[in-house]
C-alpha cells in the first residue's frame, strides 16, 4: 500500500510538472509567434492550463497581474451561453473585464476546452496585451477617460471558433476598431495557435496516463495548494492590522485617493477587507475585481511562502472583500486602462498592514513607473505607429538589502523594450539612459532608483500620451527610512525651453527635434540613514547614485569624492 501511494504521488507530481511545461511552452509560442513588439519583445502575456470545472491548475510565470485574471471566465462563459457552452473545436475570446476578461479592454483573453473523446478534461487560456483596441486615444490607454466605452472597443465571452475554424467575421469586427488592424489580426493568430498548442500538450498527458488520471491529479494538486498556505498560516501568529496607502489625488477634483485594507488572520485563513477604499474615479485608475484578486494573490504568496505552488488551490484559504462601486472593485461604466498602478499600490498596502508580521519578506512602498504612449506617422513608411512603453521605478528596500533599481515590481512582470528594436520599429531616438541620482530613499538599506530615458522624435508631429502615479505622493520608506523621489515628464530638458508636463494633462502634442524625457520615481527606503555604514555611502556616491550633498544631509557623511575619504558628523 505505501509502494502504491509513492508511486501515485509521483505520478501525480509528473503530471503536475507536465502541464507547467505546457503553460510555459504556449507562453514561448505566443511570444515567438506574435506580430506587436508590446508581445513579442517586451513579453506582455500569460498561458495558463484550467481543470474542466475552471480552477486555475498551472501557470506560466510572467505578469502577477494576469493570476486571478481568468478566475470568473468560465463560470461567465456557462452563464452566457449554457452549461453544454465548451465544445470541441470552441475558441472563445473576450477582453471586458467586467465579464470576465482581462483587467482592461487591451488585454485580450481567448479560453478553448480540451476534450479527450467525449470528455472535457480541461481548459486552455492565454491573455495578451493588444497595444491598440480603439477608444479616445491611440494606444487604448487614457488616464482621463470618463468611461470604459472612452477606453475601447468592449467584447463580450463570444465563439471565435466552433469545430477549429476561426469565424473571419468576428476576427474582422476586432481589427477593424483598431488603429493597426494587421498587427491585431496577427497577434490573434499567435493567441489561437498557443491555444491549439496547449491543447495538444494537454492530450498527450491523456494519451501517456488517461483521462481519470489527469482530473484525479488536477484535484490533488489544487488541494496539495490548499494544504500548502494552511500550513503556512497556521505556522503564523493570528493578527489583525490594517494600513492605508495614498495615490496621487484625483485629476480632475483634486481630492485625496487612498487604499485601505485590514488583514486579519485566524488559523489557517486570511481575510482582506478594503473598506475605507476611496470610491470610483472619472479616469482610467479604477480596478475591477479581477484585479484586485490578483493583487490579494500575488501579495499572500510573496509574504506568506513564495513557494507556494501557483494554482488556484491556495486560493481558498484566502477572503477578500471590498466595496462595490469602489476604486479597486469598480462598476461599469467606469474607466479601467490604467488600472495596473493601483493594483500595485493594493500590493503597497497589504505590505505596509504585514511588515510588523512578515518583517524579513516585506519591501518598502515601491512602483514608480512612467507608462508612456507615443503615436503618430512614421515618415519611412507613411503608415501609423504606436509604441507603448512601461519604464520601471525603483524597487523597495528589504531589511537587509538595497533595494533593485530600475526593475519592475509585483504586479508587472514585463521587460523594456530594447533600444535596437524600438529604433528600427519606430521614428524615435534613445538619447539617454541612466539610473537618477538620489531618487532612491534614503536609508540604512537605499530604495532602489528610478531611471531617465530622454527620447527625440523623428517624426513629424507625435502625440505622447502619459500614465503615471507618485508625481505628487512618495514612495513611503519603513523603519525611519525616507521616501523615495518623485517621478516627471520633462519636455527638453536641459535647454533654455525646457518644461515639466503634468500628467494630469493626459497627451501633448510633440514635433520634429523635440526630446522627450521619461524621468521615474525611487522606492523608499528601510531603517535610519545615519545607520548606513560610511563606505557604503562612499560607494554610491562614487557610482553617482547619491550625490555628495545628499550624503551630507541624508546620511550624515562628509565625503571628499577625490581623495574618497569620509567623516561622519552629528
Amino acid at each position: 500500500m505505501t509502494h502504491r501511494r509513492s508511486t501515485d504521488q509521483i505520478r501525480i507530481q509528473v503530471i503536475g510538472k507536465l502541464l507547467d511545461s505546457a503553460a510555459e511552452e504556449m507562453d514561448v509560442a505566443l511570444v515567438k509567434t506574435a506580430f506587436s513588439p508590446g508581445i513579442k519583445e517586451r513579453a506582455d502575456c500569460s498561458t495558463a492550463v484550467f481543470t474542466a470545472g475552471g480552477e486555475m491548475i498551472a501557470q506560466a510565470a510572467h505578469a502577477p497581474i494576469h493570476l486571478g485574471a481568468l478566475a470568473s471566465l468560465v463560470g461567465e462563459i456557462r452563464a452566457r451561453h449554457g452549461p453544454g457552452a465548451f465544445r470541441p473545436g470552441d475558441v472563445y475570446m473576450t477582453n471586458d473585464p467586467y465579464t470576465g476578461g482581462g483587467s482592461h479592454l487591451n488585454d485580450l483573453v481567448l479560453m478553448a476546452p480540451v476534450f479527450a473523446g467525449r470528455r472535457l478534461v480541461a481548459i486552455v487560456g492565454n491573455i495578451a496585451h493588444h497595444s491598440d483596441v480603439g477608444g479616445a486615444v491611440a494606444g487604448s490607454e487614457y488616464a482621463n477617460s470618463l468611461s470604459i466605452f472612452q477606453d475601447g472597443l468592449r467584447v463580450p465571452p463570444v465563439r471565435l471558433a466552433r469545430d477549429g475554424v476561426v469565424d473571419p467575421d468576428i476576427v474582422d469586427l476586432f481589427v477593424h476598431n483598431s488603429r493597426l488592424p494587421e498587427e491585431r489580426r496577427g497577434d490573434i493568430r499567435a493567441q489561437v495557435g498557443a491555444a491549439a498548442l496547449g491543447a495538444r500538450r494537454v492530450l498527450e498527458i491523456v494519451e501517456r496516463y488517461g483521462a481519470p488520471a489527469l482530473t484525479a491529479a488536477m484535484a490533488e494538486l489544487l488541494d496539495y495548494g490548499e494544504r500548502r498556505v494552511r500550513s503556512a498560516l497556521a505556522e503564523a501568529p493570528d493578527f489583525d492590522v490594517s494600513a492605508q496607502e495614498e495615490l496621487d489625488p484625483d485629476r480632475r477634483r483634486g481630492e485625496p485617493v487612498r487604499v485601505a485594507v485590514r488583514a486579519v488572520k485566524r488559523g489557517d485563513a486570511i481575510s482582506f477587507d478594503f473598506d475605507g477604499t476611496s470610491p470610483q474615479i472619472e479616469e482610467g485608475r479604477n480596478v475591477p475585481l479581477s484585479a484586485l484578486l490578483a493583487s490579494v494573490y500575488y501579495s499572500v504568496k510573496a509574504l506568506v511562502d513564495p513557494s507556494l505552488p501557483t494554482n488556484a488551490g491556495y486560493y481558498r484559504a484566502i477572503t477578500v472583500t471590498a466595496p462595490a462601486g469602489s476604486l479597486i472593485n469598480a462598476r461599469p461604466p467606469a474607466a479601467v486602462g490604467t488600472r495596473v498602478g493601483t493594483t500595485q499600490f493594493i500590493v503597497n498596502a497589504i505590505f505596509k498592514a504585514l511588515a510588523p508580521i512578515f518583517p524579513a519578506r516585506v519591501i518598502t512602498g515601491c512602483d514608480g513607473r512612467r507608462k508612456i504612449i507615443f503615436t503618430g506617422t512614421d515618415p519611412r513608411s507613411g503608415k501609423f505607429f504606436v509604441y507603448y512603453e512601461s519604464l520601471s521605478g525603483g524597487s523597495g528596500a528589504r531589511h537587509d538589502k538595497d533595494g533593485l533599481s530600475g526593475t519592475m515590481v509585483h504586479m508587472m512582470n514585463v521587460t523594456n523594450l530594447p533600444v535596437e528594436a524600438l529604433e528600427i520599429e519606430f521614428p524615435l531616438r534613445v538619447e539617454r539612459v541612466q539610473l537618477r541620482p538620489d531618487s532612491g530613499g534614503a536609508g540604512r538599506y537605499r530604495g532602489g532608483l528610478g531611471v531617465r530615458r530622454d527620447y527625440r522624435i523623428l517624426a513629424e508631429r507625435a502625440r505622447m500620451t502619459m500614465i503615471a502615479e507618485r508625481t505628487t505622493v512618495p514612495n513611503w520608506g519603513l523603519e525611519d527610512g525616507h521616501g523615495g523621489g518623485l517621478g516627471a515628464f520633462v519636455i527638453d530638458p536641459e535647454t533654455p525651453g525646457t518644461r515639466c508636463v503634468d500628467s494630469r494633462m493626459g497627451d501633448v502634442e510633440l514635433v520634429r527635434g523635440q526630446v522627450a524625457s521619461i524621468q521615474t520615481a525611487g522606492a523608499g527606503g528601510f531603517g535610519d540613514p545615519r545607520a548606513r555604514p560610511e563606505a557604503a555611502v562612499l560607494a554610491d556616491v562614487l557610482e553617482g547614485k547619491v550625490s555628495v550633498e545628499a550624503a551630507r544631509r541624508d546620511y550624515g557623511v562628509e565625503i571628499d569624492p577625490v581623495t574618497r575619504t569620509t567623516r561622519r558628523f552629528p
